[in-house]
């Protein structure tokens, strides 16, 4: 299937894909120890030139894989009206992705630093341990353990890239974590966060943890 080198933007994960690629693979390493501490695997299962699957999969933890299916709309934050079902496609041009993307990146890296800390508020007030790895590498990690890491702080598409491993691992751990208490309302309240946090909807996400009424 060729896309003819055309681009759309999919509002679930906040990125520029290829249009026209069947599958596609994100392969996380966010610490460069060799370990792979995520895989995220994209397929198009109805043939329409978007992705529409992801199966998001953890194997230095060893946290049961999970499959997010949808949404199907790709339209860019400002433009195509947000009940268009058609994809809006711009092409593969240096002059097309910075007439969108500066701003769209500014914009998800603001609303991602709060929904990690929203995740922060979320694990101190329910007890549960909040990994925090990612971004602890990201902020605090040394040339000896990555030569370029000043090069990735300065890069604003590297905290993007930082903040997305974060939130998701984040989540995948809490839930786990929750999943071992008798009472199901914490993982359940977590779970439904996620589900907004996967369809694109941070700030959402935000206000479903900020919901929590648990006490100590």
């Amino acid at each position: 299937f060729s896309g003819r080198m055309r681009l759309y933007y999919w509002p679930a994960d906040g990125r520029l894909h290829l249009y026209g690629a069947e599958v596609g693979t994100l392969e996380v390493d966010f610490d460069y120890n060799g370990r792979t501490d995520m895989i995220i695997q994209y397929s198009d299962t109805d043939s329409d030139g978007c992705f529409d699957t992801r199966k998001v999969s953890y194997p230095s933890s060893g946290l049961p894989a999970r499959t997010i299916t949808g949404p199907t709309g790709y339209q860019p934050p400002t433009g195509a009206p947000a009940s268009s079902n058609e994809p809006v496609l711009m092409p593969f041009s240096y002059a097309a992705i910075a007439k969108l993307w500066p701003g769209v990146l500014a914009e998800r890296i603001t609303v991602g630093g709060v929904l990690l800390e929203a995740l922060s508020d979320f694990a101190e007030h329910t007890s549960l341990p909040l990994f925090t790895a990612p971004m602890d590498f990201y902020e605090h990690g040394t040339p000896a353990q990555f030569p370029y890491i000043e090069r990735l702080r300065a890069s604003t598409e590297a905290k993007r890239y930082y903040q997305d491993i974060a939130v998701e691992l984040a989540f995948a751990q809490l839930i786990a974590e929750a999943e071992q208490s008798p009472d199901d309302k914490t993982a359940l309240q977590l779970k439904s966060a996620q589900r907004l946090y996967d369809r694109g909807h941070l700030q959402r996400a935000v206000k479903a943890l900020a919901t929590t009424t648990i006490t100590q």
